[in-house]
């Protein structure tokens, strides 16, 4: 029975999109019967890691830099001579770096899933440290992986032009769940928790509150379409450092938005599916995503998306007539435009509804991710 280990340096739900993949390919690989392991820090987890470290399957270091010596290292080590393949998961983590290592020490062979973070706008952020960094290990461990996995052709060429020529990489989709049950009774759980905003227009950003994602500018854009659309709302459901949530809030209060603009906090289950049920647009304005799982299970839900062209499945969405795509110039305005274009035409928005289910359903499903991955596990270990 093959093995794979995962190792990545968060797994808390709220820390983004990762730990969703890697729970996913784990889900995937065992249906396929595959065994698997994780091996991760506490990141994140606000209690610790202490309940992540009783899950079954998952191996919880005291920190990332545990990995480095002691009993943390001689745990990843011995995880990684019992796997048949080890999947990397970030860049820029000491975890991560001693794991590629350690699999070449001992001639494991391993795949590196950058997440986005070779993409020039995460790579500027800190640019001194992971500028020596990359030179000191990142890119020994690139060049030497069996494969460097990108989630689009677009992140994969954004990663090329900047840093030229990547050995082996390939492209292996993501996915996203659908809603689990029916979409009416979805919307009347969420309306059965929010009756005052039934009969309303729902702007719906979900994700973590950073600055990267640009939330801030939402608020602008709900300001400006309250003469066309007085009645729009914008909800935020995600968690974040308490400095960049509230920069988002003052900038409701400077704009007087309250009545306008509500924090749901971090929104998981079922609650999550009834949110995306009853939104009527989900928004996303990046600076930079490699995938973005959240728009992909807006599409699944039937919502229509607003995103910026830094958002690297935009191309597929805009084909497909499942969202707009907006540039960098007059972003502020073009966001509104595309906001106030679509609340304004409810025969163009049930059309992209429609779009966007199709191409989630044809597209963006675990099924296909988690058999694109293991496919490629299956043929590196087919390589002598």
């Amino acid at each position: 029975m093959r093995r794979v280990l995962h190792v990545v340096p968060y797994m808390a739900e709220a820390s983004g999109g990762p730990p969703v993949v890697v729970r996913r390919l784990v889900e995937g690989a065992r249906q396929a019967g595959w065994t698997t392991q994780i091996v991760t820090s506490p990141g994140y987890c606000t209690d610790g890691g202490r309940q992540l470290g009783q899950e079954p399957g998952i191996t919880v270091l005291s920190s990332q830099f545990a990995a480095l010596f002691g009993e943390g290292r001689a745990r990843l080590e011995a995880e990684i001579r019992a796997a048949d393949i080890v999947h990397c998961h970030t860049l820029w983590s000491p975890l991560v770096t001693r794991a590629a290592a350690l699999a070449r020490r001992y001639k494991t062979s391993y795949i590196m899933s950058p997440h986005g973070m070779l993409d020039p706008y995460s790579f500027e952020q800190k640019y001194l440290k992971k500028r020596v960094y990359l030179e000191a290990f990142e890119r020994r461990a690139l060049d030497r992986a069996s494969r460097v996995l990108f989630t689009t052709t677009q992140e994969r060429g954004l990663a090329i032009r900047a840093f030229g020529k990547i050995p082996n990489a390939e492209v292996a989709t993501l996915g996203a769940d659908g809603l689990p049950r029916d979409k009416a009774l979805l919307r009347e759980q969420f309306f059965a928790a929010h009756a005052d905003l039934l009969g309303r227009p729902l702007l719906l950003f979900m994700g973590r509150i950073h600055p990267k994602k640009r939330p801030a500018l939402l608020v602008d854009v709900i300001k400006a379409i309250q003469t066309q659309v007085p009645k729009a709302m914008l909800l935020f459901a995600g968690a974040g450092e308490k400095e960049h949530t509230n920069q988002v809030a003052e900038r409701v209060a400077a704009l007087e938005m309250q009545d306008h603009v509500r924090f749901l906090g971090h929104v998981s289950g079922n609650a999550k599916a009834a949110l995306l049920a009853a939104s009527d647009l989900f928004l996303l304005p990046s600076h930079q995503e490699n995938f973005a799982i959240a728009v992909a299970e807006a599409l699944h839900a039937g919502t229509p998306v607003i995103l910026t062209q830094k958002v690297n499945i935009w191309q597929e969405i805009e084909q497909a007539h499942a969202g707009i795509a907006v540039g960098e110039d007059s972003l502020e305005k073009e966001l509104t435009n595309a906001v106030h274009s679509l609340l304004s035409d409810p025969q163009r928005q049930r059309k992209m509804s429609v779009n966007a289910m199709n191409l989630a359903q044809k597209m963006f499903t675990w099924e296909e991710a988690c058999a694109q991955t293991l496919g490629i596990y299956e043929a590196v270990l087919g390589e002598p």
